[in-house]
């Protein structure tokens, strides 16, 4: 992370390079200056220990953001196992949406059943063949990306 403008130095403003690293408590490790009024810092964090954190956690809501830091503290406090950790981060994966539970065998087989156009529990209705495949190749690339992104649990 690269922080500019900082207060006047001369004629250059303070500058910041700061590495996060996985660590159990928030502390700076070390600061060095390799040029005049710039600086990098190490800074370490358990915020970003989790292979998702820097691109699921900001996307999450206050509240999933609050179940996940609790989690982290009882991980990293050595309250639950690494299993009660994975298990509460598919769990806040699933409240979150990134993650579908498998359907029942009701909804199963209901899904099975053949739907008739215009049918009341087809959904989104589409003008033509045409739209539904541009939506359905449109909602598969962003299915295949977004389980790229998260490397999703299972």
């Amino acid at each position: 992370m690269h922080m500019s403008m900082g207060e006047q130095c001369g004629a250059h403003p303070r500058e910041i390079d700061v590495k996060l690293v996985c660590g159990k408590d928030n502390e700076i490790l070390n600061v060095t200056e390799p040029g005049h009024c710039r600086y990098e810092m190490i800074f370490s964090t358990p915020l970003t220990c989790h292979q998702h954190s820097m691109l699921v956690y900001p996307a999450l809501t206050k509240h999933l953001q609050h179940d996940w830091d609790q989690l982290l503290s009882e991980y990293t406090d050595e309250q639950i196992t690494e299993k009660g950790y994975n298990k509460g981060m598919q769990a806040i994966f699933k409240k979150a949406g990134y993650i579908q539970e498998f359907a029942s065998e009701e909804s199963q087989h209901k899904e099975e059943t053949p739907h008739k156009a215009g049918d009341s529990e087809t959904g989104k209705r589409f003008s033509s063949l045409d739209t539904c495949i541009e939506a359905y190749e449109s909602l598969d690339r962003e299915l295949k990306q977004t389980k790229a992104q998260l490397q999703v649990f299972v």
